[in-house]
């Protein structure tokens, strides 16, 4: 299931400014993982939270977008093949932080939860000035 979600992810092209659509796949996953709360936010970014009955927040940030250069071979080719326990085509570098991601959720909802609450942030913009990471400090750096 996790690499075939990788794949899944890596297949859509997520140049920065388009990456709606990667954006919509990683929150459906997020909540099939069992996030207790999941949304978009004003930028695109996805945020997921799985809460906790500890007393630390603990936080994971994750990239979505592409460079343009990946993302044009990405759209050139639909080979992203699973090879044993390895993901081999475009995109499969640049996606692999929202493959743990979702791991980590994954691993945090169906675990004994000893952090208060865990936020994973996948953001975007990352390629072109940090749109995503800004906006998830202006608007939760209290709560990371």
């Amino acid at each position: 299931m996790f690499l075939e979600q990788w794949q899944r992810i890596a297949l859509v092209p997520a140049p920065a400014g388009d990456e709606a659509g990667r954006a919509a796949l990683i929150a459906q996953f997020a909540r099939e993982a069992g996030a207790d709360h999941v949304e978009i936010d004003r930028v695109g970014n996805v945020i997921a939270i799985v809460e906790g009955s500890g007393e630390r927040d603990l936080s994971f940030l994750a990239t979505m977008d592409d460079l343009d250069s990946v993302a044009a071979h990405r759209r050139a080719s639909d080979r992203i093949e699973v090879d044993g326990d390895r993901l081999i085509g475009p995109c499969s570098q640049t996606t692999s932080s929202d493959a743990t991601g979702l791991g980590l959720i994954r691993f945090a909802a169906h675990g004994e939860r000893r952090f208060r609450r865990l936020t994973i942030a996948f953001v975007l913009g990352e390629e072109t000035g940090l749109t995503g990471v800004r906006a998830l400090v202006e608007d939760r750096g209290d709560r990371l």
